[in-house]
This record gives C-alpha cells, structure tokens and sequence, in this order.
C-alpha cells in the first residue's frame, strides 16, 4: 500500500484552527474587494451598498479598500488620454489630493448615517450635459476640451433622518475597469 508523506501535512493543516484579529473583523464582502460592477445605477448602488455593508459589520480594512475603488485607476494615463498630455501631469498632482478628501467625507457620511440611524440615498444620473452658459459666481469654466469623449455620471448622496433631507450633495463619476471612478467634486468636474 502506498502511503503518501502528503497526507498527515495536509491533515496538520485542516486541524490549525484560523483566528481572527479583533481588530479587524471579516465581513463577507472582504474576500472580494475588486467586484465588477454593472455600468448602470444598480451597478453603482451595489458598489456603494458594499461599502456601507462593509462598515456595517464593523470592518473598517475592507470598507477603506472598497472605498479605494472608486480611485481612478493609472489616473496619469486617464488624464493623458482624455485631456491631453500637457493637462495631465497637473491633474493627475490635483486628483491625487482630492481623492483622499472624497474618501474621508464620504467614509464620514457613512459612519454618522450608521452611527445616527440615518439613510445615506444616492441616485445616479447621467453627467455628460453640456456646460452651464451660466455660472455661480464662485465658479469658471477650466477651458480643458476633451480629446476623447468622456462618459460622465452625476451621483446625488442625500442624508435622511426619518424620511427628511438633513443634507445633500454631489459628486462626478466615470466607469473604468469595471466600476465607477470619482472623478470630481459636484456635478462637472472639469
């Protein structure tokens, strides 16, 4: 009879028991935090759901990293592509700084709406209107044309308590490598 060295190691392994650090709980959404989504609303509520889901079980490791796919991937190469190589460089430095500042408000919003028993909406919008011919004050237009069209989504992220609006706001989006990218603050970017 044949008598494999394999199989007293292999059943070592199944008897060690796997431990988990109180610290960083395991939701069931960790074994999977590069999903791909649908390019649709319901594609961007369940990337967003995940993230909340996430933070919900207290799992704070896997809602930063599912947080982290809304980071534009090769963001210089994006930028080259889309807004030309002289544009790039300097967008790419910008975006760099606003990406942390998307993440931590929006890891904010979702900790005080689980936190206060409120409901975080989002709705999804298509963000490839023309420009405004007229402006707030406090805004201009950056004269950046596109020299590859770029698919733009506007979402809306309203805060509720007991069915009321307590805040709202806005943020631009587009869809790359399977799920939607921040892309800037309010609903056009550039």
């Amino acid at each position: 009879m044949y008598k494999s060295p394999l199989v007293p190691l292999i059943l070592f392994l199944m008897a060690i028991p796997t431990t988990r650090s109180a610290e960083r709980p395991q939701s069931s959404l960790a074994a999977q935090p590069n999903q791909v989504f649908a390019e649709s609303t319901d594609g961007f509520r369940s990337q967003f759901a995940a993230i909340v889901e996430a933070y919900r079980a207290g799992d704070k490791v896997t809602g930063e990293n599912l947080l982290e796919q809304f980071r534009l991937p090769h963001s210089d190469q994006w930028f080259g592509e889309h807004l030309g190589t002289e544009e790039s460089a300097k967008l790419t430095e910008r975006y760099d700084k606003l990406f942390p500042v998307f993440a931590a408000d929006l890891e904010h919003a979702i900790s005080e709406a689980l936190e206060n028993n409120e409901t975080l909406v989002t709705d999804l919008k298509d963000g490839s209107e023309e420009p405004p011919s007229k402006l707030p004050p406090n805004m201009k237009l950056t004269g950046i044309k596109a020299i590859k069209e770029i698919i733009l989504f506007y979402s809306s992220f309203e805060l509720q308590r007991n069915g009321e609006i307590v805040i709202s706001w806005a943020r631009a989006f587009t869809f790359e490598e399977g799920a939607f990218r921040f892309i800037g603050f309010g609903g056009k970017p550039f």
